[in-house]
C-alpha cells in the first residue's frame, strides 16, 4: 500500500467467543491473544496464550503456543515494529449466517481455491449489505447512512484458469434473501453449513459484459476451523474472521469442468461502510499442505496502520515471527502499487493474474517466507480508489441490479 508507515502499526484484537450450542464443526480453535497491546512479548511479538484443541472443551490453563519451527525468530516490520495482536471484546461468530447487521453494514463470506494441479482458480464472495456496491453507496447518502444492508445483496462468483474466465456479480433486493444459522440463499445461489461440517455452495449466476449462465456446486472441507475473530479498526467497528484457514475443495461446473484442490475460507463484517475506515489493505494466505500463514496489513483513513501475521497448523494458532516487510511486486494495469509481505531482501513475484479492477487486485504469487518459497493468494483493496465518483460510475457495468 502507498505511503504505509509500518512504525505506526498498531494492534489487532482478538475477540473470544460463546459457541453456545455451535456443532457443526470440528477443530475450532479459540485463540485469547495477549490484552495489552502496548506492551510486547518475545523481542516485541505477542504471543498467542491459550488454545482449545480440536474437540470443542475449553482449555482454562492458559498457556503459550510452540513454535513448531513454523518461522524464523525476528521482527514483523521493516523498521522492526512487531506484528502484534491486542485486547478482547466478543463478537458473534461469523460462521452464522443470520447474524445481526446494522444499518449501513455489511457482512461478507470469502472462499478462494486453487486446484491441485494450479490449472484452476476460483473466489466465492457472498456478500449481505454489498460492501463494493455503487447502489448500496448512493442510496446509504440518500439515507443519511441508514441503509436497510438486506436490501443490497449478491454473489460474485469469478472462475480462472483453464475453462476461461468467467465474473458475475449481480446485486438484488431483499426479497431475493433467505438466510437462517446455516443457510444464506441469494437469487438462484446458495450456501449451506452441512452437519459434517463442510461448506456446500451452489451457484447459478449471468456472466458480465457478454451474458452467459455459471452453474455449478462447490464443496469446501475445513482441515482447520477457527472461531477467533479479530478486529481490524482501532475503534473495533470491523472485523475479520478465518473460518477454514486450511480446507479441501471440490468444484463441479457445468460443461464438465471438475477439479479437486486447496481452498480457504474467511469472514468480515462491520457495523459501516469500509470507506469510513480504511484507506486500503494487503492481504495474504499461504498454499501449503499442512498448513496457512496469513498476513494482513491495514492502512486506516486516519491514525496508525494495523498488521496481523498468523499460522494455523496442527489445531493451532500462533503469531508470526518471520523477518518480513511489505514488498511491492510491481503495479497493476489499473496502477494499484502491488506489495506483498515476503522475507526481508526478498521480493515477491506474481505468477498469475487474477483480478484486476480500478480499485481491487487478486493474484496468484510466490515469495519467500522464512526462508522458504511458497505461493499465495494475494489481494489488494483501495477503499480511497473505490470512492472516487469516476469508479463509482463504472461500476454499474460490472455490477447490475435487479429488482427485487
Amino acid at each position: 500500500m502507498p505511503d504505509r508507515n509500518d512504525a505506526n502499526a498498531g494492534a489487532m484484537r482478538t475477540a473470544p467467543l460463546d459457541r453456545g450450542s455451535d456443532t457443526h464443526r470440528a477443530g475450532d480453535l479459540l485463540g485469547a491473544v495477549s490484552g495489552d497491546g502496548r506492551s510486547a512479548v518475545r523481542d516485541g511479538i505477542s504471543r498467542v496464550e491459550r488454545v482449545v484443541p480440536s474437540s470443542d472443551s475449553t482449555d482454562t490453563n492458559p498457556r503459550p503456543i510452540p513454535d513448531g519451527g513454523q518461522c524464523a525468530s525476528g521482527r514483523g516490520h521493516a523498521d522492526g515494529d512487531a506484528f502484534r495482536t491486542g485486547r478482547s471484546a466478543r463478537h458473534p461468530d461469523g460462521h452464522a449466517f443470520d447474524l445481526k447487521i446494522p444499518p449501513g453494514g455489511y457482512a461478507w463470506w470469502y472462499i478462494d481455491a486453487l486446484s491441485d494441479d494450479e490449472a484452476h482458480g476460483l473466489s466465492l464472495i457472498a456478500f449481505v449489505g454489498s460492501v463494493f456496491s455503487p447502489y448500496y453507496a448512493w442510496q446509504r447518502r440518500k439515507a443519511g447512512g441508514e441503509s436497510n444492508p438486506e436490501n443490497h445483496v449478491s454473489v460474485n462468483v469469478a472462475l480462472y484458469g483453464s475453462g476461461g474466465y468467467r465474473w458475475a456479480m449481480t446485486e438484488r433486493g431483499k426479497s431475493q434473501l433467505t438466510r437462517n444459522r446455516d443457510n444464506l440463499v441469494i437469487g438462484p445461489s446458495s450456501l449451506a453449513w452441512r452437519e459434517d461440517g463442510c461448506l456446500e455452495i451452489a451457484f447459478d449466476e449471468i456472466c458480465v459484459p457478454v451474458p452467459r449462465r455459471i452453474r455449478g456446486r462447490i464443496i469446501v472441507e475445513p482441515i482447520i476451523s477457527n472461531a477467533t475473530p479479530f478486529e481490524i479498526d482501532a475503534l473495533g467497528r470491523h472485523v475479520w474472521q478465518p473460518l477454514a484457514p486450511l480446507a479441501r475443495v471440490s468444484v463441479e461446473r457445468d460443461g464438465g469442468h471438475s477439479w479437486q484442490g486447496h481452498a480457504y475460507i474467511d469472514h468480515n463484517r462491520g457495523t459501516e461502510p469500509l470507506t469510513n475506515a480504511f484507506h486500503s489493505w494487503s492481504w495474504s494466505r499461504t498454499i501449503e499442505r499442512d498448513r496457512t500463514r496469513i498476513f494482513y496489513d491495514t492502512k486506516p483513513r486516519r491514525g496508525a496502520g494495523l498488521s496481523l501475521g498468523l499460522c494455523f497448523q496442527s489445531g493451532r494458532i500462533s503469531t508470526l515471527e518471520c523477518d518480513t516487510q511489505l514488498q511491492p511486486y510491481r503495479k497493476s494495469a489499473w496502477r494499484l502499487p502491488l506489495e506483498a509481505r515476503a522475507d526481508r531482501g526478498t521480493h515477491p513475484g506474481r505468477l498469475e493474474t487474477w483480478e484486476d479492477g480500478p480499485f481491487y487486485a487478486r493474484n496468484l504469487i510466490e515469495h519467500q517466507i522464512a526462508g522458504l518459497d511458497v505461493k499465495s493468494v494475494h489481494e489488494l483493496v483501495s477503499l480511497h480508489r473505490f470512492d472516487m465518483p469516476i469508479v463509482q460510475a463504472m461500476l454499474p457495468f460490472r455490477m447490475p441490479r435487479r429488482r427485487g
